[in-house]
């Protein structure tokens, strides 16, 4: 948003010198990105610093929409900012954008009533997709929407979680990615990645070998492939390199499967690793069977196979920040992984 009013004020006092830019794919692909990771009502897929409550769309995305040409996004935008101000006229007005910035009051003042008036009653289509640039993967069925990390653990805001999944059913939290809490002065310090949010091991990751994931580019998903068909998508990725471990620790291979015909979501790890332990964190408090290979977080099933249980620990949140997303305590199952193959479903 910050880009499109650069480029916007750039273009009125030129008399239209860089309208070019909203031409350009990337400009296009900027835009969208908030209508992409949108899951359902207030709740999108967030990673690194992002919250999964970030708020509504509104003018802005909607005009960045419309300078760009996506009639979806400026519908998505409308929805959103017309729901707002149907249950909160003046929430617009508490933003600290908006406080802090003559420009968004004005595009607010100028546009209200064409946002107001567009016609919302198309319904809201969202595609899968995924961006090779950040190893984005997101796929959605009728039950399911769900979000894979590939890429690398050198982004900005960064936390340590290549490989790690997200997933909603119905709108609802299963798998989650926790966030950050609030900004402090190590949250930007060298000791950043001592918060415990930041590490791999309060993501839906492994740690290998005693080990979890380091930060910088370097550390990273390579070999990665990803599917995106009618009735299926997938994406596999080897996860090694994303470890500070020796040479001789060869492989680690994640591989998530939607598969929208059974409604069925398949994580697939493979290793020729040992000392394995695998990290879950859930929104719902996980309930195991007797047969102790069955985990059920209210209406949805985790089966797994080639791991036993060693613990669910209860993630306090008390910081103010992660208390504005998660309404309550968060969960995080472990699992000491027995076989070279570990496979779960989830229905």
């Amino acid at each position: 948003l910050c880009l499109d009013a650069a480029a916007d004020l750039m273009n009125r006092v030129t008399d239209g010198a860089f309208s070019h830019l909203y031409r350009w794919d990337k400009m296009k692909n900027i835009a969208s990105y908030i209508e992409n990771v949108h899951v359902e009502g207030s709740r999108y897929f967030n990673f690194a610093d992002c919250s999964p409550l970030p708020g509504c769309s509104g003018i802005r995305e909607f005009l960045f929409g419309k300078r760009t040409g996506q009639p979806d996004l400026m519908l998505f935008a409308a929805k959103d900012f017309q729901r707002a101000q149907k249950e909160n006229p003046n929430e617009i007005y508490q933003e600290e954008t908006y406080r802090l910035s003559l420009y968004y009051r004005l595009q607010n003042a100028f546009h209200y009533s064409e946002v107001m008036r567009y016609d919302t009653s198309a319904p809201l289509i969202h595609r899968d997709i995924y961006y090779p640039s950040i190893g984005l993967f997101i796929a959605r069925s009728r039950d399911f929407c769900l979000a894979v990390k590939a890429g690398d653990n050198g982004d900005n805001h960064n936390h340590n979680d290549t490989g790690s999944l997200t997933l909603y059913q119905n709108g609802r939290p299963v798998l989650v990615d926790i966030g950050v809490e609030s900004y402090t002065g190590k949250t930007f310090s060298p000791q950043r990645y001592e918060i415990w949010t930041m590490q791999s091991g309060y993501h839906n990751l492994p740690a290998i070998e005693g080990l979890d994931q380091h930060d910088g580019s370097q550390y990273c998903a390579s070999d990665v492939a990803y599917a995106l068909e009618e009735d299926r998508a997938e994406i596999s990725m080897e996860l090694i390199r994303a470890y500070p471990l020796t040479e001789n620790a060869h492989s680690y291979r994640r591989q998530v499967t939607l598969d929208k015909r059974t409604e069925c979501v398949t994580l697939k790890d493979t290793t020729d690793c040992g000392n394995v332990v695998l990290h879950f964190i859930t929104y719902e408090k996980p309930q195991y069977s007797d047969s102790g290979s069955v985990i059920s977080l209210d209406d949805v099933k985790l089966e797994y196979t080639g791991a036993t249980l060693l613990a669910v620990d209860t993630l306090p949140i008390t910081d103010p920040r992660l208390r504005a997303a998660w309404d309550h305590d968060l969960y995080r199952i472990r699992l000491t992984m027995t076989e070279k193959e570990f496979v779960l479903n989830i229905r």
